[in-house]
């Protein structure tokens, strides 16, 4: 995303998978904001994101033994609006 200035984000999160073993991370940039959290969960990212250019990585990793929970990670971008 590419910013022509500085704005508070809000960013929900959910996992929902095997605990310990499926796990979801989301990077802002080169900083881990949510760093492989799994089970039942759920939060909201809040930063300040500077004018420039910027980089979101959303990454859920499944190991192959069990099924639990909905296997799945959700984070959600809304519009920014200046």
């Amino acid at each position: 995303i590419t910013l022509p200035e500085s704005v508070n984000v809000s960013i929900p999160w959910s996992v929902s998978s095997e605990s310990r073993y499926d796990k979801l991370t989301v990077t802002i940039d080169s900083n881990t904001k949510v760093n492989a959290v799994s089970g039942e969960q759920s939060g909201t990212i809040e930063t300040t994101l500077s004018a420039g250019t910027h980089t979101l990585s959303a990454t859920y990793s499944k190991d192959s033994s069990q099924d639990n929970g909905s296997d799945c990670a959700t984070i959600t971008l809304n519009e920014i609006v200046y």
